[in-house]
């Protein structure tokens, strides 16, 4: 920040895009800093030598891992990796579930950090984070394509089944944040007046069942009429029932 300050302070040209892009990268860390110090503070006033204990161990594995929302899979893989970490050394402790969502924050590149703190949904914890990078890091499939896509995850014959079962949670994770979005939104559309996030719109089993019917229907079409999926491209967003899909088919 020392660096950045003087040369922004000596830059010949202030206006520029140069000195612009130095600003908000100092910007950034000090937010960072600021987030990392209170962090730091909490856990010393507050924390008991064994939460500390699990709260350090919890930050040396976050630090063999990063996410910068490049794709599909980076964003499976990562919150596979956290949800691991979160399970083993912080979900019994409800007293380090913020703090511990903080510390993932702090492995996010600078512009997913900048866009997390516009976000509007609840990402105090770890559950409500994962949530939010599922929705807005999905790489614009729709929730039928990533249902579809989990359930087309490669088998490797030599590796173990316990590796094939945790790739298959790996993809179902963000596919099912975005299918009972999805749900919610159609529901929404329905009860005139509703927010997506009303009791009213809540998913149920027949709701969640209807969408593995349609992505069964989906699947299968992929497959016998491939050249009628792919003209169906911008529809899957919108279907969430097999009768529709039947529909739209014909």
């Amino acid at each position: 920040m020392k660096e950045l300050d003087e040369e922004i302070a000596t830059s010949e040209k202030p206006g520029s895009a140069a000195t612009k892009e130095k600003m908000e990268t100092r910007n950034r860390l000090k937010e960072k800093l600021d987030a990392a110090i209170g962090n730091i503070k909490m856990e010393k006033d507050e924390l008991n030598r064994d939460q500390a204990s699990l709260l350090k161990s919890a930050e040396n594995a976050l630090s063999e891992i990063s996410y910068s929302g490049r794709d599909f899979d980076e964003t499976s893989s990562f919150c596979s990796k956290v949800t691991q970490i979160f399970d083993i050394y912080i979900s019994d402790d409800p007293k380090l579930h913020e703090i511990f969502a903080s510390k993932v924050k702090q492995r996010f590149s600078p512009s997913i950090y900048s866009r997390l703190k516009n976000a509007t949904e609840p990402t105090k914890t770890w559950n409500g984070l994962r949530e939010w990078l599922n929705s807005t890091y999905d790489s614009g499939l729709s929730a039928l394509q990533m249902l579809n896509r989990a359930m087309e995850t490669n088998f490797d014959q030599n590796a173990p089944w316990k590796k094939y079962a945790q790739d298959v949670n790996d993809r179902m994770e963000p596919a099912k944040a975005s299918i009972l979005s999805q749900i919610r939104r159609s529901k929404m559309k329905k009860n005139a007046g509703t927010k997506e996030d009303d009791v009213r719109n809540a998913p149920n089993a027949d709701d969640i069942f209807d969408f593995v019917s349609a992505s069964i229907i989906a699947g299968r079409l992929k497959i016998t009429r491939p050249s009628t999926h792919a003209l169906l491209a911008n529809e899957w967003a919108s279907i969430s029932d097999e009768q529709t899909v039947a529909t739209k088919i014909e």
